[in-house]
């Protein structure tokens, strides 16, 4: 079981073959990235590895938006497996590391919170 986010987007991405890896790194070149994000640059991507592009998404998009992009360019590649497979162990990961709740909620404690991350 994965136990962080980059854990869960590198055993995704590393089940990918070498030509489904390549779409999958030139469909995220190619993505409407959400306002706030920038698009990591071409060069980068271009010959990163199965690491690289994991720690690429991270630090542009963080693990919230991160994994919710990695998800959804898997789905558009038609690596829908993938991307279910990935949906689940998110989602073992968000809950075996999610706070214990709180009796009240407190007002703009996480910017993210209320986004329907499947992370946060």
């Amino acid at each position: 079981m994965a136990r962080t986010v980059k854990d869960a987007l590198l055993r995704a991405l590393e089940d990918l073959n070498g030509s489904s890896f390549k779409r999958f790194r030139n469909k995220l070149m190619d993505w409407d990235i959400k306002d706030g994000f920038d698009t990591i640059p071409r060069s980068k991507l271009e010959k990163a590895d199965t690491d690289d592009v994991v720690q690429l998404i991270v630090s542009f998009y963080k693990d919230c938006y991160g994994a919710e992009l990695t998800v959804d360019v898997l789905n558009a590649i038609n690596e829908k497996q993938v991307a279910s497979d990935l949906k689940k162990a998110l989602e073992n990961v968000s809950s075996s590391s999610a706070p214990e709740p709180t009796e009240e909620p407190v007002e703009n404690e996480h910017p993210r919170a209320s986004s329907g991350c499947i992370v946060c």
